[in-house]
């Protein structure tokens, strides 16, 4: 059995908005075919867009902790032997989408190199 996340309902959601597949606005049930037809013909996609948008100016460059100034060099390894840099782009864009994006990093084939990859709901 496949696990979903808690809120797997509202992803769903979202995806199908980001993909421009949005749901009709109110129509009353007695309306005519061209009154639906006119809603459908309608609907425009501003969710991809502005995803795009925020995604393109979003980077990478450095990672630190909390409170510090300095820049942290140990973390800053993995994500470079990771080629995170090549991949942010998918975490980004999943977490202006769904408020929240992972990535997973497991030991690789060998020591310099683990295996890093973007996760999303």
């Amino acid at each position: 059995m496949v696990e979903r996340w808690p809120d797997q309902a509202r992803n769903d959601k979202i995806h199908r908005y980001v993909k421009g597949d949005h749901d009709l606005p109110f129509a009353p049930r007695a309306s005519k075919a061209h009154y639906l037809w006119t809603l459908r013909k309608s609907r425009t996609n501003w969710c991809r867009l502005l995803v795009q948008l925020l995604a393109q100016n979003l980077f990478v460059d450095g990672i630190r902790a909390a409170g510090q100034t300095e820049g942290d060099a140990s973390p800053w390894r993995f994500w470079t032997l990771n080629r995170m840099a090549r991949r942010q782009s998918a975490i980004h864009r999943a977490a202006l989408k769904y408020g929240h994006a992972f990535a997973s990093v497991l030991p690789g084939d060998t020591a310099r190199r683990s295996a890093g990859t973007p996760r999303a709901p």
